[in-house]
């Protein structure tokens, strides 16, 4: 059975989250691949309506769950959403604004029948992207920075992420970042536990908002980041891999 967690941390997103739930909603129902799911609704540090939203899109509905934390960063809410994910099959992270359409959901489960980790990852080279010669450069810069200092195969860890509920549970003593580099350790610690890892192409639809990141803060905070984490990421892999 596929029995699916999609984990929506949200960032001050009330414009937005009522209908991209609905839709969300809609194609999960209607998803001959799925068998059961839940909604989690992450909140991280929102300051507008996003919280009170989540409550009642979560009251209206028994397949949604909503949380709030006042510490701001994607990892918060992910995280949140990972412990807080009930006994099914399978757990995902996905943005809000759905930049991959709905379908991704579906491609995901698909794909993870002989893996542990699916990533939606805009440097595979069937996805359908517009993307500026920079961002092209950054993320071919990110992914041989990651190579070089973790041996990481994957290209492009900050997409959409479908994960086996086991396997979590056992890297999650490894994910520490409160930012959107928690995605990239999932995927470091995926591979440092010898799971399996599929990245999969993705169709980007549209953006439903200008972006929210400088690319130098980025680089400025993410810098740090990997240091920090490649200084402990070998007693980390350790501690994992003892029975």
């Amino acid at each position: 059975m596929n029995r699916i967690s999609l984990i929506f941390p949200l960032h001050n997103e009330a414009e937005i989250i009522m209908s991209q739930v609905g839709k969300t909603i809609n194609y999960m129902e209607n998803e001959p691949c799925i068998d059961d799911f839940e909604i989690l609704l992450c909140g991280n540090g929102c300051t507008d309506m996003t919280y009170k939203i989540a409550l009642q899109l979560a009251s209206d509905n028994p397949r949604i769950r909503a949380f709030d934390n006042q510490a701001r960063g994607i990892g918060v809410g992910l995280k949140h959403g990972i412990r807080e994910s009930g006994s099914f099959e399978f757990g995902m992270f996905y943005a809000i604004d759905l930049p991959f359409g709905t379908d991704i959901i579906s491609e995901s489960i698909a794909a993870i029948s002989d893996c542990d980790l699916v990533v939606g990852s805009k440097a595979h080279p069937d996805s359908q992207i517009k993307r500026s010669m920079a961002r092209k450069l950054l993320t071919l810069a990110y992914s041989m920075v990651l190579k070089g200092f973790f041996s990481l195969d994957v290209k492009d860890p900050q997409g959409s992420l479908l994960w086996r509920k086991d396997a979590m549970n056992k890297v999650l003593p490894a994910l520490t970042a409160d930012t959107a580099f928690l995605e990239t350790q999932i995927a470091i610690y995926f591979q440092a536990m010898n799971y399996k890892i599929k990245e999969i192409p993705v169709i980007f639809k549209s953006e439903m908002r200008k972006t929210r990141i400088s690319f130098l803060k980025e680089a400025k905070r993410i810098v740090p980041e990997i240091l920090c984490e490649r200084k402990q990421y070998f007693k980390i892999r350790e501690q994992l891999l003892q029975p």
